[in-house]
């Protein structure tokens, strides 16, 4: 048993854009499922594989959300795209030593991830409105 939480959505994670809304209420639920597949001491191999699907559905959400700030010539796209790249740099790597069969999943990365999905969302996608004019 751990102490690890599951990402809660609140209405304050809203963008009022449906597909990414949708796509971060995604994310939640596949991080919640690799969360309870951690606690119960799921094998490697689930754990590994719902890593790599989590990993690849980041990858897709940050390619539709960088060409949703290209539409609306968000002035911070650059930066955006910039703090994208460097989770993106962390998890591939990861991801990659799944892929070869590495234990990967631990609660560090685990906990590591929901606090920057979660501040990404608040801080950084919040933004994604409030300056696309």
């Amino acid at each position: 048993m751990t102490n690890l939480e599951p990402l809660s959505w609140e209405p304050a994670l809203e963008l009022g854009i449906a597909a990414i809304d949708a796509q971060h209420q995604a994310l939640f639920a596949e991080y919640n499922a690799m969360c309870d597949a951690f606690i119960a001491e799921a094998g490697a191999e689930q754990l590994n594989r719902m890593f790599i699907g989590l990993v690849d559905h980041i990858e897709t959400h940050f390619r539709d959300e960088e060409a949703l700030m290209r539409q609306l010539r968000h002035p911070e796209f650059g930066s955006h795209r910039a703090e994208h790249q460097r989770l993106l740099e962390q998890v591939r790597e990861v991801r990659d030593r799944a892929k070869q069969g590495q234990v990967v999943l631990t609660l560090q990365m685990l906990s590591f991830l929901r606090g920057w999905v979660r501040d990404h969302i608040l801080n950084e996608d919040s933004k994604i409105l409030t300056k696309q004019h």
